[in-house]
């Protein structure tokens, strides 16, 4: 398993939706967040969300696979769900054969963080 590193990606990008995509760097390897519990934050509607996620430049560096649906089901992911699931379950997330993530992986934005 790879190292966390620590890239600055204000140089690198801006867009209107970066504030969003930044955001996923919040969430800690082993863990993942709704895109409804992300959008309310944002004040998004979840499925907004999923297109900020499908737009993201840096999928491996800024980590939309860490973003599920509310059903705790994996969703979409650019490279395929088979991938994301493998992503996830090396950086410890627990999925059960259905592709449900364990609600213990579950990460909760607070007003301070977003």
């Amino acid at each position: 398993m790879g190292k966390p590193v620590s890239v600055d990606l204000n140089i690198l990008i801006e867009t209107p939706n970066w504030s969003v995509l930044t955001s996923l760097l919040r969430i800690p390897r082993g863990k993942v967040c709704t895109y409804g519990e992300l959008g309310k934050f944002f004040k998004m509607n979840p499925r907004a969300m999923g297109r900020i996620m499908g737009m993201n430049p840096f999928p491996l560096i800024i980590p939309c696979h860490r973003v599920i649906r509310s059903d705790m089901s994996l969703g979409g992911y650019s490279y395929g769900v088979d991938l994301k699931r493998k992503i996830l379950e090396r950086e410890g997330v627990k999925i059960n054969r259905t592709n449900k993530v364990d609600i213990s992986s579950l990460y909760r934005f607070t007003e301070a963080e977003v």
